[in-house]
């Protein structure tokens, strides 16, 4: 009977993900006008009616930005809404976008860094954050760069999430890797040419290799497996911020963040990065993921401190 039980249950889910998948399919297959309508709607309810983690974004915004009226401040939060919601919409648009619609929809910012980057032969790995569309900058990296790109996740503990999110994620070229798995990945594949992306701004577990940080006016843990890889197999370090300018129109601003590694102190390129990411959510502040509780771990100590005021 207990098998009979647990059997039953794993086909309601696997029945489950596939009405869901079913469903997404129907939305993706809409036209973009109609995408951005159902984005309204959600803005509305997510802004109004259940006032989605309203708190954490003010309490985010405030610390970030004491020189800002609430006025200000608002403005902001209204436009994080509207940017979370149709960036949310437009990844659901991935299932069926095609490639040629994909180029339409962003574009690099062609200056001396971009070019350096793109003509990497040995690859490079990429530190970048939740900014823009990140899941269709991927997709439109995978299919521009000239050698393999991937990009390490954290899989969802959601089974029925995982397999959702694993197929519209894989719908052109980029391939992801869990976390976990990276290093090993990169050492078998180190004389490829790969280009490794992490999403480095959220909060990392207490278990995970990091260090501290001043960030947005407080001080933050920050993840130093990107570092640490990139001075293992002296690879070049690049920062890609990816603008929204409109509705579905996007500009990959690249930095480089260390070409020279045997010269850099420990935590420095980490510390470089956090430097850009900032600098950029400052320039647009509506375009991150303020939702997120990014200052949920206290500082206890006072060791291994850099700030962003000694960078400057």
């Amino acid at each position: 009977r207990e098998f009979l039980f647990f059997n039953d249950f794993y086909s309601r889910i696997t029945t489950m993900k596939y009405i869901f998948l079913v469903l997404l399919y129907i939305i993706a297959i809409l036209p973009f006008p109609l995408i951005y309508g159902i984005a309204f709607i959600i803005n509305f309810i997510l802004n109004v009616v259940v006032k989605y983690r309203s708190e954490i974004i003010t309490a985010n915004l405030k610390q970030s930005f004491p020189e800002k009226s609430t006025k200000e401040i608002n403005q902001i939060k209204r436009n994080f809404y509207r940017n979370y919601t149709e960036v949310f919409m437009e990844s659901i648009k991935l299932l069926t976008l095609s490639e040629s619609r994909l180029r339409k929809m962003i574009r690099f910012r062609e200056d001396v860094a971009y070019e350096k980057f793109y003509q990497e032969d040995k690859g490079a790995i990429i530190i970048t954050g939740h900014r823009g569309n990140f899941e269709l900058g991927g997709q439109y990296l995978s299919m521009v760069l000239r050698h393999p790109f991937y990009g390490a996740y954290k899989p969802f503990k959601s089974k029925t999430f995982e397999f959702l999110w694993h197929k519209i994620r894989h719908n052109f070229n980029m391939k992801y890797i869990p976390a976990k798995q990276v290093s090993r990945f990169l050492f078998q594949h180190r004389n490829e040419g790969l280009y490794l992306t992490f999403l480095n701004d959220q909060s990392p577990t207490k278990g995970d290799q990091h260090f501290w940080i001043n960030f947005l006016n407080k001080d933050a843990m920050f993840f130093t497996g990107p570092e640490k890889l990139a001075m293992k197999l002296n690879l070049p370090v690049y920062f890609i911020d990816m603008i929204r300018l409109s509705r579905g129109k996007y500009e990959f601003q690249v930095e480089e963040v260390s070409a020279n590694l045997k010269n850099e102190e420990k935590h420095e390129i980490s510390a470089k990065y956090v430097q850009l990411l900032e600098k950029a959510i400052r320039k647009y502040p509506d375009g991150w993921l303020w939702s997120h509780k990014r200052w949920k771990h206290e500082r206890k100590t006072g060791k291994d401190e850099k700030t962003l005021k000694e960078k400057r």
